[in-house]
């Protein structure tokens, strides 16, 4: 048996869907992520293939200035069948 891999920023931030700099402010507790786009990014990581959730957190990205995690949320929307 091979040992465990130890999980980094780069997987979680793949995992959940978001950037490597939104895990990195979530794990560091800075107050740059507000409670909206948390709780938004909650609800991807939850239900990944929900396409409305992807785009209200793109909306939330788009809000705080961050276009690119933005138009990366509205295009998974798009692909999963939403607007």
């Amino acid at each position: 048996m091979s040992p465990a891999r130890k999980v980094n920023v780069h997987d979680i931030a793949r995992l959940a869907q978001v950037s490597i700099g939104t895990v990195d402010r979530a794990l560091h507790g800075r107050k740059e992520i507000n409670h909206q786009t948390r709780a938004r990014e909650r609800a991807v990581a939850i239900a990944p293939r929900l396409a409305q959730a992807h785009y209200h957190l793109g909306v939330a990205y788009r809000d705080a200035g961050r276009a690119d995690d933005a138009q990366r949320e509205f295009a998974l929307a798009r692909a999963l069948g939403g607007q």
